[in-house]
């Protein structure tokens, strides 16, 4: 399934204008702040929606960089 929402956001965001590095970590340092803030807060909604805005911004920050998700997992948890 990670696969599937990696490659979908590959395409919908190929011609996007390429992050450096500064930009990337404030993406995901603001999406991390707020699924922290959601998950203390305990609102459900919140956390759910944070959640998904800071997967999103790490597979992102993943297709920028030639990052296979699903390989990386694979390794890690030698999964083949």
């Amino acid at each position: 399934m990670i696969e599937k929402l990696q490659r979908f956001l590959k395409n919908k965001h190929k011609f996007d204008k390429k992050l450096d590095m500064y930009d990337i970590l404030e993406i995901l340092d603001k999406n991390f702040t707020a699924f922290r803030g959601a998950v203390k807060s305990e609102e459900m909604e919140n956390v759910k929606s944070s959640l998904s805005s800071l997967l999103v911004g790490i597979i992102k920050y993943c297709n920028t960089r030639d990052i296979d998700i699903q390989e990386v997992i694979k390794a890690d948890f030698n999964l083949e």
